[in-house]
């Protein structure tokens, strides 16, 4: 029976993980510290959890993209507080891309520093990366007489409408003023929301992050926070066409319909092919008789494109809304096109780890 009380003290003392005289035995703790966002997976880990004044800790770091299509670009990751394992900042990465479904490890080791007492000792790091949000929206647009046809077989519901978003701790959504389809000519609204989720944060959205492509069936576009500029089509270049009249380049959006297109004003015969934008190129008077040199360009296929002009900060993880106004416009029955919208945004992520620290 003797023997017997022995062997249940020494499970006892075993399952416990007591500490005996002359071993220094590693208390488990939390095994590591995971922040996350849908963008990424960042895991820090502690070994030993528990370590004496003058020893030895390993830290272990794992960065996964959680994206199977799309790269994270300028991620860095430093810890900053390094509380009795020594001073200054220690950087693990530093603006690196981490590719599409990959991680990335890294591992530190430090040393803990004379204490006179337990230390429960906080380890600070922060990390932040670049992301990118991209997102495609149907717009259908139908003229008058369609949309009243339509309206009256019941089938307005029937013309397919798709939108498309990456998985993103930015969510930028885009909602109208009137339900799709949009009958020709009628001015309407498209209002721009801001958010962001995740264990982190998003202080704000820089001037130029944000690019939204209107197609050509949304005239007279118009929003509050954003400039504008004519793309070409298919090429993404900035449509600065001009008619060349005698060595005198006349800029396309200088040609008004209200007053024509003087060609013999700037030396030029009716039949000289001026042409804006470099596409589908008219003659002189093709362009004074027929439009104005925007709506040409939006004619033969260009897009406009909205750059973000005015910084958008957060508060409470929403940022003020943006507003656009659009007339709708059908060049055939049922004009169906898509507006484009990419974005990059900086997330920041910060959180810290426990490590017990011992005297000798």
């Amino acid at each position: 029976m003797r023997y017997l009380w022995i062997a249940l003290v020494l499970i006892v003392l075993v399952s416990g993980c007591v500490q005996m005289p002359g071993f220094d035995v590693a208390k488990t703790g939390v095994p590591q510290i995971s922040v996350e966002t849908s963008d990424i997976t960042i895991n820090v880990e502690p070994y030993p959890t528990e370590v004496k004044s003058g020893r030895n800790i390993s830290l272990y770091f794992d960065a996964a993209n959680k994206h199977l299509d799309m790269g994270i670009t300028n991620f860095s990751l430093s810890v900053y507080d390094m509380c009795a394992f020594g001073s200054g900042t220690l950087d693990i990465w530093k603006n690196v891309t981490i590719d599409s479904n990959r991680t990335k490890s890294e591992s530190v080791s430090l040393k803990a520093g004379d204490v006179d007492f337990d230390n429960d000792c906080v380890i600070k790091f922060m990390a932040d990366y670049v992301g990118k949000v991209t997102k495609t929206q149907s717009v259908a647009v139908l003229t008058e007489s369609e949309y009243y046809q339509k309206e009256q077989a019941g089938k307005l519901g029937e013309i397919p409408m798709t939108s498309t978003s990456t998985s993103n701790p930015l969510s930028i959504l885009l909602s109208f003023s009137e339900g799709q389809p949009f009958i020709s000519g009628e001015e309407n609204y498209m209002y721009i929301d801001y958010s962001y989720s995740g264990d982190g944060y998003i202080d704000k959205i820089s001037v130029d992050s944000i690019k939204i492509r209107f197609p050509n069936n949304m005239k007279n576009v118009s929003c509050n926070d954003y400039s504008s500029m004519m793309l070409y089509p298919d090429t993404g270049l900035e449509a600065k066409g001009t008619v060349n009249c005698a060595g005198s380049p006349i800029p396309c959006e200088s040609i008004k319909p209200a007053t024509g297109f003087n060609c013999g004003q700037y030396g030029c015969s009716d039949d000289y092919k001026g042409g804006c934008s470099g596409i589908n190129q008219k003659t002189c008077k093709q362009l004074g008789d027929s439009t104005n040199g925007v709506d040409y360009c939006l004619s033969a296929g260009c897009a406009i494109e909205h750059t973000l002009a005015r910084e958008k900060t957060f508060i409470n993880k929403q940022a003020t809304r943006s507003t656009c106004t659009f007339i709708a416009n059908a060049s055939q029955p049922i004009d169906s096109k898509t507006l484009m919208l990419e974005g990059t945004y900086k997330y920041s992520l910060d959180n810290s780890i426990l490590v017990k620290v011992k005297p000798r």
